[in-house]
């Protein structure tokens, strides 16, 4: 009997690994501020008005602290670096996860609009806040849907520093035929050319891999994502879920 799917795609945050983005936002908010972060990384919670408020008047004991202690009264201003910067600062979280920036000048980038006592640590602290768990049960499931004849891909938008943290603490890179980067494709979902990349480069390993010929239409795609769905629908022709546990009820089926 001829399965009906053979191309499982999943999203690596929020799909296999867990994300906590608020815990991100409020690491950074004390670090430059909620406009200095809005303008900077495009987290805008400015709406937040009264925690923001709450938040700016306690900023952090730690930064406090450093700024109580130094006699050097430039020390103890507000978030340097308040110049516009909409252009570069609407890009910077793009441009960082399609690999057009490195690391370091991502930190400098933040460290130039947080107040000055922050290092560059304390921005490598609040990025890492974004991650949470990767239950190895997920993988695992990954693992068996290789073992049982599936060609088995990841397609993430993701960035160096938090794929290095993934791939060092995690056995991920066992679990899939390909893995699909944007920081190394230079490419980022929803964007029409990420997907028509990908579908290519199966297509070319298809003729290869034993498992037959890859045919778009036999393809599930599990993002959490809404828009790269719709994205993933429209580009590249798969079918698409929200999770691990609907792929898992439309196997059983």
């Amino acid at each position: 009997m001829t399965k009906k799917y053979n191309t499982i795609i999943f999203d690596q945050g929020g799909v296999l690994i867990d994300l906590h983005v608020e815990r991100c936002i409020s690491a950074f908010r004390k670090l430059m501020g909620a406009d200095n972060m809005a303008r900077v990384l495009g987290f805008d919670d400015r709406r937040h008005q009264e925690e923001n408020t709450n938040t700016q008047k306690e900023i952090s004991e730690d930064i406090y602290k450093r700024r109580e202690d130094s006699s050097n009264t430039d020390k103890c201003k507000e978030p340097n670096g308040i110049i516009a910067v909409s252009v570069a600062g609407s890009r910077l979280m793009k441009d960082y996860e399609r690999g057009n920036i490195t690391t370091t000048m991502f930190i400098n980038s933040v460290l130039a609009h947080c107040y000055k006592p922050v290092k560059s640590d304390d921005v490598r602290a609040a990025w890492f806040a974004m991650l949470g768990e990767l239950p190895l049960a997920r993988l695992e499931y990954a693992k068996q849907l290789r073992k049982n004849g599936y060609r088995v891909y990841m397609l993430s938008n993701t960035n160096d520093m938090h794929w290095e943290f993934v791939r060092k603490n995690y056995p991920i890179e066992e679990c899939f035929d390909r893995m699909f980067l944007s920081h190394e494709m230079h490419l980022a979902k929803p964007g029409q050319e990420m997907f028509e990349q990908v579908v290519r480069t199966i297509h070319t390993l298809s003729r290869t891999d034993g498992k037959g010929e890859y045919e778009p239409h036999r393809t599930i795609f599990i993002d959490d994502l809404a828009l790269n769905r719709e994205a993933a629908e429209r580009f590249a022709g798969w079918h698409t879920c929200e999770s691990i546990d609907m792929l898992k009820k439309i196997m059983n089926q």
